[in-house]
């Protein structure tokens, strides 16, 4: 069950903390929670939207997900699921077709990415499979009043193969295998709905990613309406080899745009290079994360008001990122140092 928020609660939107603990306690203070009677508190009621990886890379991995999970044990927030909790239960789960192997697989790859996690489990073998399980819960998408929320894109036909129980889409406890299987539709759909939606390079081009592996598919700028180039439509941590994709073409034809007319969507996921944008280039001038903005009528940020116009809050490197939908203004972007970039990102 997810906590369904009354329409008059203010919330907060906070991005991707990947086991940076004391970054989210730094966040929450100034987002103006306390600690009372052992519990986090907030004076205004403000409740809390977690986009998901809560874990992998920092060093307190069990901490940020015991602080998450009494917030939403409480009452006073959801998590939505992200990649790498989804991929931590794979990680961890033996595969029923396949004995001695996993539903993802233990490679060398996969342990660096975990490694984290897997040390402090080492300290802490018992909280591994209430953890897990815990994990297991976690809705995929999330539909507010006036609000939606994913983890990386939200994309109608991905969601329409999963299960909706009140606000928020779910994966059943019987369709994880199925998620783990390229060719199922589980897997399409995870695959669009906690790591994005992906394009092939033209004539076998490729970039590094930021772990140096290359990569001959692109994730799509799905909140961009009518992207012309592949430079408009695709994310490029940096610079590809062999192509210029700022005069190459896109084929707009199949893009998975999020509609112009629909609520406003909140998501975290993507990962930029510290001052540069995604296709390799100087970074273009976003909302400052600490500048006040006010509202037009219906809690939406000023700005550009043109049908299908998208507002992006990029997080830069060495900080954590939150924004608040709340129905008084102004509304505030508050940034916290960390070690992990990334970013979360509000489109409408």
């Amino acid at each position: 069950m997810v906590n369904d928020f009354d329409s008059d609660r203010p919330l907060a939107f906070i991005g991707d903390i990947h086991g940076q603990a004391k970054t989210l306690l730094a966040l929450l203070d100034q987002l103006g929670w306390t600690e009372r009677d052992g519990r986090l508190r907030h004076d205004r009621g403000e409740a809390l939207v977690f986009v998901g990886d809560l874990i992998d890379r920092g060093p307190e991995n069990l901490r940020t997900v015991e602080i998450v999970r009494s917030l939403v044990e409480q009452g006073d927030a959801i998590c939505l699921m992200g990649n790498h909790e989804f991929n931590a239960v794979l990680f961890h789960t033996e595969d029923p077709d396949q004995p001695d192997q996993h539903l993802r697989e233990q490679s060398e790859k996969n342990i660096l990415q975990h490694e984290a996690v897997l040390k402090e489990l080492d300290r802490r073998p018992g909280d591994k499979d209430d953890m897990l399980d815990w994990f297991k819960t976690l809705p995929v998408a999330v539909e507010g009043p006036g609000w939606r929320c994913v983890h990386a894109c939200w994309h109608a036909g991905s969601l329409d193969v999963l299960p909706r129980q009140g606000s928020a889409w779910h994966l059943p406890a019987g369709r994880w295998v199925a998620a783990a299987r390229d060719g199922e539709p589980e897997y399409a759909a995870i695959e669009a709905l906690l790591k994005g939606p992906e394009h092939k390079l033209p004539d076998g081009a490729h970039f590094l990613d930021k772990e140096g592996t290359p990569r001959h598919h692109a994730r799509i700028r799905w909140w961009e309406p009518e992207p012309a180039t592949l430079e408009e439509a695709l994310i490029f941590q940096y610079r590809p080899e062999r192509i210029d994709p700022t005069t190459l073409p896109y084929d707009a034809s199949r893009h998975p745009a999020y509609p112009a007319d629909a609520p406003p969507v909140f998501f975290g996921h993507y990962w930029n290079p510290p001052g540069r944008n995604p296709a390799g280039t100087p970074q273009r001038r976003v909302p400052g994360l600490q500048r006040r903005q006010g509202r037009r009528p219906g809690g939406l940020p000023d700005g550009d008001a043109r049908p299908g116009a998208k507002r992006k809050f990029h997080r830069p490197a060495d900080c954590a990122m939150s924004t608040r939908l709340n129905h008084e203004p102004p509304e505030r972007h508050v940034q916290t140092p960390q070690s992990k970039p990334g970013s979360l990102r509000y489109a409408h």
